[in-house]
């Protein structure tokens, strides 16, 4: 039967025994033949094309995490090997991804997530001068550390998790590389630790990220103090038998000096400093009380913060190669902005940001234009969950607020008594009217309003709720982001255009007229979601995670 098939078949079958034998003889394949290489090449190839070999190492197409990369890769070299040299040993490339590899702890990624183990292990086999490695560790070697090195790439690249299929509200702007033809390049050039390096985000903030995690993961874990137990909220000047644990835990996270007295039970001017440095790290209302929110914090644990730290780094690998040197950036978990220029922050303030069911989406834009005194048009999200439930109650309540109703659009609107209409009988999904604001002091977008084009429709604006900025955390919104200090954001954005004068500024942001400004220069713009970072004075900041993302994160994580 065997011997009717096609010449074509035979042969290839042919060559598969030879193969097979050659691989389990005494001698290297490179010592077997004029052509070990044409060997190597059609055992590569057939295994690309075939499913793992059970009951053993060999590695197949479902084994490779990149393996549409992996074969374009092989395909372009006409399936040579990458990583044996000419006499059949690893090559000096695989020595330094083997160990490059096992540093990627530093990135706050798992080395055994690009087998690692099975990397080393068939490496200090293939390098034994008395053992003679089979054709079949050869091809496992080969296609291991090209699947290793493509998938940790692309990681470091762009990130393990795709954050807009994780979170929904999350526009990312990856960063881009064909890293086949980087990976051929970098073997070329014998620059393979060099190539993933620069694949590493270019962000001050991620390399300081990047050594918090290594002073962090140095700590002996078994060093770590025992957690505050629970009981009643502690101030300047109480005794108790629970400070001594505070103070050391206070130590232990480098708030406390280190030659504090950590069994006095007293809570002192000392522990009230320390208590101080520490909730301003984490967000917290800095008020020196020892509540349980602040009991929380500081009894989150070493392991727990290390990971957090990695998770904030995978963030860094969503963002774009390069922000520009000016641009505005809004820490959304911080509530917090950031106008910079030149690098360097030059004006900082307080924000508001959406509540945990109404999230401030993260995505970039540019900003080209401010609307003084404007109008609110209500979004559709608004009018469906807030407006028409107040209707159905009271089809009066929106004067009280300066909000009418609308018909139609543009030359055919006309408005509507909403004393008029049947609120109930009006479909949610799709209401046939429309929500206006008028200009004027209880208008909810305040007196200027910041616009950056995007899908989300979020932007920046006044708010005549100034109290709410006393507020430590600051989740009050429906998604847009409401600033401290506006009137100081529109005199600077418009310092470029002498027809604006901070006084002319302050006239239009009170005039109860409509205007829009086109900027001088248009302004990127970053909405981002960051819980960890290293401030400019070196201190690793923690915020709560208000929207669960950092959980979310690391189911993703721990199922990728």
């Amino acid at each position: 039967m065997f011997f009717r098939c096609r010449p074509a078949i035979r042969q290839r079958f042919l060559r598969l025994l030879l193969m097979l034998f050659l691989g389990a003889a005494g001698t290297p394949l490179w010592a077997q033949s004029d052509t070990p290489s044409d060997i190597f090449r059609e055992a590569l190839r057939d295994r690309i094309g075939l499913p793992a070999i059970q009951g053993t190492l060999a590695v197949g197409p479902r084994d490779l995490q990149a393996q549409e990369e992996v074969t374009r890769f092989y395909l372009l070299r006409a399936f040579n090997p990458a990583w044996i040299d000419e006499n059949g040993q690893p090559s000096e490339a695989a020595v330094v991804f083997n160990d490059r590899l096992g540093e990627m702890t530093a990135e706050g990624l798992d080395p055994a997530r690009y087998r690692h183990d099975d990397i080393r292990a068939l490496l200090a086999i293939l390098s034994q001068g008395d053992r003679v490695a089979t054709l079949t560790e050869l091809v496992d070697f080969e296609l291991l550390l090209t699947d290793g090195w493509l998938t940790v790439a692309a990681h470091l690249l762009r990130g393990r998790v795709d954050p807009e299929r994780l979170y929904g509200q999350w526009l990312a702007t990856p960063r881009e590389r064909d890293l086949v033809m980087l990976l051929d390049t970098a073997l070329a050039s014998n620059a393979i630790g060099q190539a993933l390096d620069e694949l590493l985000p270019a962000y001050t903030a991620y390399g300081r990220l990047r050594a918090a995690l290594a002073q962090l993961r140095a700590i002996d874990p078994a060093s770590e103090p025992p957690r505050v137990a629970p009981g009643p909220t502690l101030r300047l000047g109480a005794e108790d038998d629970r400070v001594p644990a505070i103070r050391r835990r206070l130590r232990f996270f480098g708030d406390l000096p280190e030659d504090a007295n950590l069994d006095d039970t007293r809570f002192d001017g000392q522990v009230d400093a320390a208590l101080l440095s520490f909730q301003a790290r984490h967000g917290l209302d800095a008020d020196g009380i020892f509540g349980s929110g602040t009991r929380n914090a500081l009894n989150t644990s070493l392991a727990e913060r290390s990971a957090q730290i990695a998770l904030n780094m995978e963030r860094f690998r969503w963002l774009p190669q390069k922000v520009e040197a000016r641009h505005l950036r809004v820490n959304i978990a911080d509530f917090r902005l950031d106008l910079v220029e030149d690098d360097q922050p030059v004006m900082t303030m307080d924000v508001i940001v959406g509540r945990a069911y109404r999230q401030t989406p993260v995505f970039s834009g540019r900003m080209t234009y401010l609307v003084f005194s404007p109008a609110w048009h209500l979004p559709p999200t608004i009018s469906r969950k807030d407006i028409l439930p107040r209707l159905r109650r009271d089809p009066q309540s929106l004067a009280a607020d300066g909000i009418r109703v609308f018909i139609d659009w543009g030359a055919n609107e006309r408005e509507v008594d909403p004393a008029s209409v049947d609120w109930h009988a009006v479909p949610a999904r799709n209401i046939p009217y429309h929500f206006r604001q008028d200009p004027g002091p209880q208008n909810a977008l305040g007196r200027v309003k910041f616009m950056f084009p995007n899908r989300f429709s979020v932007y920046l604006h006044d708010t005549p709720a100034r109290e709410l900025f006393d507020r430590t955390q600051r989740d009050f919104s429906s998604g847009c982001i409401r600033l401290e200090r506006p009137q100081d954001l529109a005199t600077h954005l418009l310092l470029e255009d002498p027809a604006w004068t901070p006084d002319q500024i302050a006239a239009a942001m009170a005039s109860g007229r409509e205007q829009t400004v086109t900027l001088p220069r248009p302004l990127p713009v970053y909405i981002y979601y960051q819980t960890a970072w290293v401030d400019d004075d070196g201190a690793l900041q923690f915020r709560e995670d208000i929207y669960g993302r950092d959980q979310g994160l690391l189911a993703a994580l721990a199922l990728n």
